[in-house]
């Protein structure tokens, strides 16, 4: 998995944990795509605080899932409730799938 793909899934499912500072950074950063200068900018700081900020966010996304692991968890349901879905035609189970997948918080998981 590519590493900004890594990170914006991270903080996608751990982003509440981050301060709001570093959440608000990581944000900007991952999910509205802003430079450090944009960012910079926006928030009244410098780039090497925004970088920082990114920095000391990755590491903690990074520790919780290793801590934790609902990240890794949860594409392995979506990629087996997928895999689970074609392998029938069993409309019940067809059904299951796709509840898993929304629990998951997928609808697609082949780019992962």
């Amino acid at each position: 998995m590519a590493k900004d793909m890594q990170i914006s899934l991270l903080l996608g499912y751990y982003g509440e944990l981050l301060s709001n500072k570093q959440k608000k950074v990581a944000e900007s950063y991952y999910f509205d795509d802003l430079s450090l200068a944009e960012i910079a900018e926006n928030t009244g700081t410098t780039r090497q605080a925004v970088l920082d900020n990114i920095r000391h966010a990755e590491q903690k996304l990074k520790k919780l899932e290793d801590t934790l692991g609902f990240a890794s968890k949860m594409i392995k349901i979506a990629a087996l409730a997928e895999e689970l879905q074609t392998l029938s035609d069993n409309e019940r189970v067809a059904r299951i799938s796709a509840e898993l997948t929304e629990i998951a918080g997928w609808e697609d998981t082949n780019g992962i």
